[in-house]
């Protein structure tokens, strides 16, 4: 009975928070109200096969669903409690020629190794972890939408062919790995780079009903990716995988199956039995994962420096490969119920970044469109993913920005040289 009453608490908080959403357009494109439908269309139905149709230890629902319960109101206040917008980038100016260089550069370089994950990933569909060359690939692949959005946002702010023709060559390059792949990450972050551009520039947010069908139609997609891959590579035409796959069956099948939450109850059971945190470990030890490369440093060596931390799960259950513990369950293994504060941070860094872009922050608009899906994704994958894009973000896109900066004594000397400014309207 306590597992139910938990299950519909958390119904009661996203939906209320998405209808929240509809009373006033400019919150349908702000972090609340799309996390809110975002764990609707994914982790929700999962919540619910757990509750009515697996058998898990004692009490351990309860536990992930409690988890949850926090998890969404730390992001939620985190958000909404905040009233101050970021002010890093805020004053800066910057060389126009100079940004679009790095933007050349950047977006040139990141197609290249696009292109390269393109080509090898087909060869991991066999379930297996991606490991060699794909890996540094995919490293170098992410300078791809940092190209794009630093050049999205300096059309918007001063359009120019240069700068839309970088903008329109990553978008197609979003929509070929989304449509033609299946990749629905790309997918996820061509829309919200697409409609983050039109609201920042220009105020602009679809019509409620619109918004509405994108999201249902969102829903039915993500729960059905997996036929949807699978009849791309035995059709030759891309109207086959759409037509033929059974959308609602898919999402019927959500509510009766829980891969995620499955690994995510494990854990946070084993956590809380033998009190095994690993403090903030297991973001370190993806960080190594990561960025630092085996094939130059030799993989022992590698494999050294992570803290080598292990749950120990119950043995009568396997941890499939694709699924993860979902962010509650990450958070978790960190910190216990204290966890929660990983989304806290979250949903306050979101509202800062957002406050100062509406408010004609270059550079905060900047972060909030490339951090925008990690933001999101974190209650399915895990809030690794928001921080590491963000230490990304230090090794791509600020060496430009630095690159580019004029220093306060120099603004007069380089005036005659086009200049945009940080807070110059967009």
């Amino acid at each position: 009975m306590t597992e139910q009453i938990l299950l519909w608490m958390i119904l009661l908080l996203c939906v209320s928070v998405f209808i929240h959403g509809f009373f006033k357009l400019s919150r349908l494109v702000q972090f609340p109200f799309l996390t809110a439908a975002a764990f609707l269309a994914y982790l929700f139905p999962q919540l619910y096969a757990a509750v009515y149709h697996q058998q898990f230890p004692e009490a351990a629902v309860a536990k992930t669903l409690l988890m949850t319960i926090l998890c969404l109101l730390a992001a939620f206040l985190g958000y909404t409690t905040n009233r101050k917008p970021a002010t890093l980038g805020y004053s800066w100016r910057f060389n126009y020629r100079r940004l679009i260089y790095g933007c050349i550069l950047l977006t040139l370089v990141g197609a290249y190794f696009f292109y390269k994950v393109s080509v090898l990933a087909p060869t991991f569909d066999d379930g297996r972890l991606w490991s060699g060359p794909i890996t540094i690939y995919v490293f170098f692949g992410q300078l791809l939408i940092v190209g794009v959005v630093l050049a999205l946002i300096l059309h918007i702010s001063r359009p120019s062919w240069i700068t839309l023709s970088i903008s329109l060559l990553g978008l197609l390059f979003y929509l070929h790995r989304g449509i033609m792949v299946g990749r629905r990450t790309a997918l996820a972050e061509f829309f919200l780079m697409a409609g983050l551009a039109a609201y920042l520039k220009y105020r602009w947010v679809p019509p409620r009903i619109l918004v509405f069908i994108i999201l249902v139609s969102g829903a039915l997609w993500i729960n059905a990716i997996g036929d949807y891959r699978s009849e791309l590579t035995q059709n030759e035409r891309l109207s086959a995988p759409i037509l033929s796959i059974d959308y609602i069956g898919n999402m019927k099948q959500a509510f009766t199956n829980a891969p995620d939450i499955n690994n995510a109850v494990y854990a946070i059971d084993a956590v809380d039995r033998d009190f095994s945190l690993n403090f903030g470990l297991g973001l370190y030890d993806t960080i190594i994962f990561r960025y630092v490369p085996g094939q130059l440093i030799g993989y022992d060596v590698k494999k050294g420096l992570q803290s080598q931390f292990e749950l120990d799960y119950d043995l009568s259950y396997n941890f499939h490969t694709g699924t993860t513990s979902t962010g509650m369950g990450w958070a978790f293994q960190t910190f216990w119920y204290f966890g929660v504060l990983w989304f806290f941070i979250i949903g306050l860094l979101m509202s800062r970044w957002f406050l100062a872009a509406t408010r004609g922050g270059i550079v905060a608009a900047m972060i909030l469109i490339l951090t925008y899906y990690q933001s999101l994704a974190a209650f399915s994958f895990g809030p690794a993913g928001f921080f590491l894009r963000l230490i990304f973000l230090c090794f791509s896109l600020f060496p430009v920005l630095l690159f580019a900066k004029l220093p306060e004594n120099a603004i007069q000397r380089f005036s005659r040289a086009p200049e945009i400014a940080g807070s110059q309207k967009i």
